[in-house]
């Protein structure tokens, strides 16, 4: 094949969310001589995504807000399929909600049609079951970041776990970067937990600052980092203001420097309700972190023994887990991450492997 193939990949937004960054690493590793890579998004694009992809040579395609106009949405992607006519069109989603888009590929005559889960559940489970037969006939190529992402879009139907990969030396360890950040945040010897993400029901911030006042009560010498943004922002921010021990939490938003984050906090916290196979675990275990995750998270994410599962019916056992992590001797920090990261490796959950093998299904489609 002598020109470019022709990708046109599809995502609700390129906000700060997994998802994006997973989207974010491929266009930055993908192999441009032989791969064009157009985004288009329904909702919000963070300025710095934009920038980087116009440095990339990637287009970002803003369509009108899917969840506000869903008619202006629906006509602009098709305008945008058929104009571009996409050798592959990539859909990224969590449901068989992205069926509508998938047609509209279907319709625009783009015959190599790629689905692309995320995740192992989603608000709209009537309307995902009630569409899953249709969608099923529409795409041509099944993948997911996990057996359980893809067990739960897919069911019994062929699917590949393509790893959502990481650039694994810029999670490395470093000593200076921790002092560095702990100075900034105001942490001096404390014991600091981290959690690293959008603010939605999905994250469980309810459940996190519960498990917290219980944590707290037990150990003072422990605080809690808070780093995100996301529609729910506001209420778990009247949370804590009436969180007894809310002097001991620090929220810092949305950071660009989450290896400095991973560097300064002393164990990573994750609560959710349901995931497919977060970014944030392999990033925090790139950086040497014991990760203390809820169990209803794919037990694949553990890929360097630094995972602990833990109930979400209890705050009491977050408590436990916790004290386990304060009364243990102190790590070799830069140890622990360099095995981490060459069990990453190892797992092919680098970027580089993860891309390569991109590409090649890309590839695969259309021979």
């Amino acid at each position: 094949m002598n020109s470019k193939i022709k990708i046109g990949m599809i995502a609700l937004d390129l906000d700060r969310t997994g998802i994006s960054t997973v989207i974010m690493n491929c266009c930055r590793n993908i192999d441009r001589a032989k791969f064009d890579i157009d985004l288009l998004v329904g909702d919000r694009v963070v300025s710095e995504y934009i920038e980087e992809c116009k440095e990339l040579g990637v287009e970002v395609i803003e369509l009108p807000l899917k969840h506000r106009d869903s008619k202006g949405y629906y006509m602009g992607l098709l305008k945008v399929l058929k104009a571009k006519k996409y050798d592959i069109v990539h859909v990224h989603g969590n449901s068989a909600m992205v069926t509508p888009d998938l047609f509209l590929a279907f319709l625009a005559g783009t015959k190599a049609r790629v689905v692309h889960s995320h995740n192992t559940t989603c608000d709209h489970i009537t309307m995902h079951k009630m569409l899953s037969p249709i969608f099923h006939r529409l795409y041509k190529k099944g993948i997911a970041c996990s057996t359980p992402a893809g067990e739960w879009m897919f069911g019994n139907r062929p699917f590949e776990v393509l790893p959502n990969g990481i650039q694994t030396e810029h999670y490395r360890y470093d000593e200076k970067k921790r002092q560095e950040f702990r100075k900034r945040l105001g942490v001096t010897d404390e014991f600091l937990l981290g959690h690293i993400a959008q603010y939605t029901v999905q994250k469980n911030h309810p459940f996190l600052l519960k498990a917290f006042e219980e944590i707290a009560k037990e150990h003072e010498n422990v605080k809690l980092l808070l780093v995100g943004s996301g529609p729910n922002f506001d209420e778990i921010m009247q949370k804590i203001e009436q969180h007894p021990y809310k002097e001991r939490i620090i929220v810092l938003g949305d950071s660009s420097e989450i290896d400095f984050v991973y560097n300064a906090i002393d164990a990573f916290v994750l609560p959710s309700l349901f995931e497919g196979l977060p970014l944030v675990l392999v990033e925090a275990q790139a950086a040497g972190l014991t990760c203390l995750v809820s169990d209803k998270v794919a037990r694949e994410s553990d890929m360097s023994g630094n995972i602990e599962f833990v109930t979400i019916d209890s705050a009491k056992a977050w408590e436990r887990a916790v004290a386990k992590e304060t009364s243990k001797k102190k790590e070799d920090r830069e140890k622990k991450s360099q095995k981490a990261r060459e069990c990453i490796i190892k797992n092919k959950y680098d970027v580089q492997s993860s891309v390569l093998r991109l590409q090649e299904i890309y590839e695969d489609l259309l021979s």
